[in-house]
């Protein structure tokens, strides 16, 4: 049965598309959520200067005075390492949510 399923999905493309357009549809009415609010302070330089247009998937850089700011402000906790680094290399995916951030703002609050 899942074979053939399978199959059948392979031999039509425009098909699976389409299942995949209507099940990720309800997403566009959400709003911001989990690292999003994270980005768009980040954007808007409300988080420090370590971030930038190319970084913003750096969530706890490789720098002490960061690292004691991100505590001070409770996002990451007093017990975490103090060489604790967070950061995944991103950069057209940060350049284009810090562009869209930027010049069009934060979509509205849901």
């Amino acid at each position: 049965m899942t074979a053939r399923l399978v199959a059948r999905l392979a031999a039509r493309p425009v098909l699976i598309f389409v299942i995949v357009a209507l099940l990720g549809l309800p997403t566009l009415f959400t709003g911001l959520a989990a690292d999003d609010r994270f980005h768009l302070l980040a954007a808007r330089g409300e988080m420090g200067p370590w971030w930038g247009p190319w970084n913003l998937f750096t969530f706890c850089p490789d720098d002490d005075a960061a690292r004691a700011a991100l505590r001070e402000r409770g996002v990451i906790g007093w017990w975490a390492s103090p060489d604790l680094t967070i950061s995944f290399w991103r950069p057209l995916t940060s350049l284009t949510h810090w562009l869209d951030y930027r010049l069009r703002g934060p979509p509205p609050s849901r």
